[in-house]
């Protein structure tokens, strides 16, 4: 889980949430719920618009595991309150996340009001996030950090794997630019390495170049 910026609100949301709101909160307060018409009307935010702006918002990454979500699956509009627990919420942009399926079926309804899930736009993840190089795994720093890890299942086996395997890959490029940081392309490789930290589990690519990477030698003055 990383940081991203919040995009504007899409078209569709922007016109039409007042009244989805609405005509949902009439469906729940009606004497006897019909369960088709509480359907239709709470998953309304199922639209093209809204999943293309979270999919660009998210660099087409899942906003818990980091995961690429693959061309065949949809990633899944996840409401970080659950929507059907806080239907208030089902509407709302600042609600809307990216998910791949795993971590969203993780997640489900859970909810705790006492320790939050993180809020990848609103709060500053790597507060209460880090990483423990042994396995790979998610460390929580924060209560709220715990949750994020516990109700994402952000240590799940798969996720281990292939975090570890790319934690081996980034080292060991760590260790030849640290063993000889005079190399010709060194720059090259440094700036390789950078970009990796906006691409899958880029989070713990930085996490290993901030512990690991030692600066670059200072070239003399010409």
């Amino acid at each position: 889980m990383r940081n991203v910026t919040r995009s504007n609100t899409p078209p569709s949301l922007h016109r039409h949430a007042a009244r989805w709101r609405r005509e949902l909160c009439a469906a729940l307060s009606a004497p006897t719920p019909d369960p088709n018409r509480l359907k239709l009307c709470i998953n309304r935010y199922k639209r093209d618009d809204i999943r293309s702006s979270l999919e660009q918002m998210y660099g087409g990454l899942c906003c818990y595991c980091e995961g690429t979500i693959g061309t065949v699956s949809f990633g899944h509009i996840e409401h970080r309150r659950p929507k059907d627990s806080q239907p208030q919420h089902a509407f709302d942009w600042n609600n809307m996340h990216l998910a791949c399926t795993l971590c969203n079926h993780a997640k489900a309804n859970k909810w705790n009001a006492d320790a939050e899930i993180l809020d990848s736009v609103h709060d500053r993840i790597p507060d209460h996030l880090s990483y423990r190089l042994e396995g790979a795994r998610r460390w929580p720093e924060t209560h709220r950090g715990a949750t994020t890890i516990e109700h994402a299942d952000l240590n799940r086996q798969r996720l281990l794997d292939a975090r570890a395997l790319i934690a081996t890959r980034v080292l060991d490029t760590i260790g030849g630019l640290n063993h000889n940081p005079d190399s010709p392309d060194a720059g090259l490789v440094r700036q390789e390495l950078r970009a990796k930290t906006s691409g899958e589990f880029g989070s713990l690519v930085q996490w290993l170049l901030e512990r690991f990477l030692r600066e670059a030698p200072a070239r003399p003055a010409s």
